[in-house]
């Protein structure tokens, strides 16, 4: 459902704990699991060029409605550095995956 992420791959149960790799883009990134639980919430920390990230996933059902959101945060070296430019990137990424599940959920 998310054409930005090219491939993923758990590397063992899906419980906090657990990595994952996975490609987005031209970027292999090495993921930890740090919440877990479905179908409400997914949190996750990864590493990749300088940038700490941690990333969560909120499911909520209300009334007669799914809602979800998502958030991430950056830190580190590179993330100050090159702030206004990563800042809307992850703006814009965050926003194609929330319109990307959007569509798949209405296409089924």
């Amino acid at each position: 459902w998310n054409p930005d992420v090219k491939s993923a791959r758990l590397q063992g149960e899906f419980k906090p704990g657990t990595q994952f790799l996975w490609k987005a883009g031209p970027a292999k990134i090495t993921s930890l699991i740090q919440d877990v639980d479905p179908p409400h919430t997914l949190a996750w920390t990864g590493k990749i060029m300088g940038i700490n990230a941690i990333h969560v996933w909120d499911i909520q059902v209300v009334d007669d409605k799914t809602i979800v959101q998502t958030e991430e945060s950056w830190d580190g070296l590179m993330s100050s550095a090159m702030h206004d430019q990563l800042e809307e990137m992850l703006e814009k990424s965050l926003y194609s995956a929330l319109n990307n599940l959007k569509t798949e959920c209405e296409r089924v």
